[in-house]
């Protein structure tokens, strides 16, 4: 299993459509703010006809930073990648944005044990919790909520 960090922020799709960016949350509402300084970054790197899945940082304020950790892309290029694999879906996301952007950040993954798993989860600060995913998952879209399965576990503090 890879895991990886949930940081505290709110749910983001990203598409890019005829050079245009559209950004909304997990229960449909656009976002509306400027984010200029991310809207470029994602304007420069992101192909067209491309969807990720994301989120966008907030630290712990009412207030969205212009910083985005993108876990996964939705389609590629006009293409739908969900029946991919998390591990050629996460190679995608590694091509599309070079890594040293200043308000994107693909989130990082690492393998570890169940042990680790809840030991990060409830013992460091500042994070909400931790996602374990299998490498060999598909994306399983849904448009209420993060939609459960036996392949993706949310652990939250």
């Amino acid at each position: 299993m890879k895991l990886k960090e949930k940081r505290n922020g709110w749910r983001c799709l990203i598409q890019k459509t005829e050079g245009k960016l559209k950004l909304w949350s997990g229960n449909k509402t656009v976002f509306q703010q400027d984010l200029g300084k991310l809207r470029a970054e994602l304007i420069k790197y992101l192909p067209e006809e491309t969807c990720l899945d994301g989120e966008l940082v907030h630290n712990r304020t009412k207030t969205i930073k212009e910083k985005l950790v993108v876990w996964d892309v939705l389609i590629y290029r006009g293409r739908e990648v969900m029946d991919k694999s998390l591990r050629e879906r996460r190679n995608l996301l590694e091509e599309i944005f070079p890594k040293n952007t200043q308000h994107i950040e693909v989130a990082e993954w690492f393998i570890t044990d169940k042990k680790v798993v809840y030991l990060r989860a409830v013992e460091e600060e500042g994070k909400e919790g931790v996602v374990l995913k299998r490498l060999d998952s598909k994306y399983l879209w849904s448009e209420r909520k993060c939609r459960e399965t036996p392949y993706w576990i949310k652990v939250i503090k």
